[in-house]
């Protein structure tokens, strides 16, 4: 966690993107009138996890806690006058480290997380969830790391994109803008 490991995934050929927000850099892109609107940036693939410090909720300063939890959001795009079905054109990934308790007390596979409501999506945060620590373990039942992810599908007006259409995105400082991903 402290090197910034990174996972990448695909799907249909597209790299996984996580996306962050920065407050608008030029005084140009702030209207007074309005409330500040967030900038999208995107990073290809993930964090594998973080390292906790005072100003990350729920975390200790210098324990490593893992993305045990993903988000998956898939944009698709639909064409029946040029094609049959649908064809995915992006792919974001939001994690999260999430210490998972179980509704019958151990892991199994009639067990199922407590702490994974698989409802809650927009808006929610880190801050909401105990993490998932991998150094300085103090418990047993912290030995043990629950997988979990789930999955939202969102339609996109983008007809068609590929790993060159994304390589090619990719601005000076090495983010991903995506930002045709979801007009």
């Amino acid at each position: 966690m402290a090197d910034k490991y990174r996972i990448n995934w695909l799907v249909d050929n597209l790299p996984a993107a996580s996306k962050w927000y920065t407050v608008p850099e030029s005084e140009d892109e702030v209207d007074p009138e309005q409330p500040v609107k967030l900038v999208p940036h995107y990073d290809k693939g993930f964090d594998l996890g973080f390292v906790g410090s005072a100003d990350v909720p729920n975390s200790e300063p210098d324990v490593k806690y893992i993305y045990n939890h993903v988000h998956l959001i898939i944009y698709y795009h639909d064409d029946p006058a040029n094609y049959k079905g649908s064809r995915i054109v992006g792919f974001e990934v939001d994690p999260y480290s999430i210490k998972h308790k179980m509704e019958k007390g151990d892991p199994s596979d009639t067990n199922k997380p407590k702490t994974c409501d698989f409802t809650r999506r927009e808006g929610a945060t880190q801050t909401e969830y105990e993490p998932q620590r991998v150094s300085d373990i103090k418990k047993a039942e912290d030995k043990t790391i629950i997988w979990t992810y789930d999955v939202t599908w969102r339609v996109s007006l983008v007809a068609t994109l590929t790993l060159t259409d994304v390589m090619c995105d990719i601005d000076f400082r090495g983010l991903f803008g995506l930002m045709m991903m979801i007009r």
